[in-house]
């Protein structure tokens, strides 16, 4: 697949892991379903350079009724890249999108 489909599909796993079940679907969704809160994110940057992994994302969450603006970040991550091996690559931009997708559960958990 795509890289956008790849980092939507790691990012969904990540999050219903760390939200629990089914509670976090990709867009676009089925016409009946009314989610809580939607995530929007902008990713910029998603590559290596150095010795290291970079994620920079903008991000936001909004309260699906009304939609209403609840959070905006910019974050970047930076993970270590551990070898010189193209898996070294794959498994510091994996540890980016875990360290993402806790930050998203973070925000989505404030919130009642």
């Amino acid at each position: 697949g795509s890289l956008q489909d790849n980092i939507q599909a790691a990012l969904v796993d990540q999050l219903q892991t760390r939200l629990g079940g089914d509670l976090a679907i990709a867009y676009p969704w089925h016409a009946a379903v009314r989610p809580d809160y939607q995530l929007l994110l902008d990713v910029s940057r998603f590559d290596a350079q150095g010795g290291e992994f970079v994620l920079q994302v903008r991000w936001s969450l909004l309260a699906e009724r009304g939609g209403k603006l609840l959070s905006l970040q910019r974050v970047t991550l930076r993970e270590p890249i551990q070898g010189v091996e193209p898996e070294a690559r794959v498994a510091a931009a994996s540890r980016a999108l875990e360290r993402l997708a806790e930050q998203l559960a973070a925000a989505v958990n404030r919130y009642p």
